[in-house]
């Protein structure tokens, strides 16, 4: 497990690959994740920057800038296409590749794509049919001035699983085991 010493580390490289160099911790907090029992290190800045990485190694990191919703925002426009296009840049700029990543999936704020003003874009792993969220990119972020309003990074790999059955030994499973419940 990373030491408070370690996560404070980690805390000032993040801040300074995202530009926020300047900003100072205020708060920081070694937290349980309910879900899966991870150690997590939750931080806050002074500017309200809000960070909360895995207490492993970090690969898993999430960055909140919700200052940036101050702005004037509403006045920025882009398209799908160019969102794809700028959330590529944006993870390229930070350092992380989404040429790994085979499923886009892009949503903006309002209904109509002329109207939107806050964009986010998910790069995942997918496999035959199953989207992999727990290896993934999520980048939210404001066009033309590209700036991040949320940036998170998902990196748990799943174990192989070598278990392959038929169909047919699925059905058969599956029909037991109804039985099974009905009974």
């Amino acid at each position: 497990t990373m030491s408070e010493k370690e996560a404070r580390e980690k805390t000032k490289e993040i801040l300074e690959k995202f530009g926020h160099k300047n900003e100072k911790i205020k708060t920081i907090e070694l937290e349980n994740n309910s879900s899966n029992y991870e150690l997590y290190w939750n931080i806050v800045t002074d500017n309200g920057t809000s960070i909360r990485f895995d207490a492993k190694g970090g690969n898993n990191l999430k960055i909140n800038c919700d200052n940036v919703l101050e702005e004037d925002i509403e006045k920025y426009r882009t398209t799908e296409a160019e969102a794809i296009k700028t959330a590529k840049e944006l993870c390229g700029q930070y350092g992380y590749d989404v040429q790994k990543y085979n499923h886009t999936k892009v949503m903006s704020n309002l209904d109509s794509e002329e109207e939107s003003y806050i964009w986010t874009v998910i790069f995942a792993k997918k496999y035959d049919e199953l989207i992999n969220e727990y290896e993934s990119i999520h980048v939210t972020f404001i066009p033309e001035i590209n700036e991040i309003k949320s940036f998170i990074v998902n990196d748990e790999k799943c174990e192989e699983n070598p278990i392959e059955i038929t169909k047919e030994e699925a059905k058969q499973t599956a029909l037991a085991e109804e039985q099974k419940v009905s009974t």
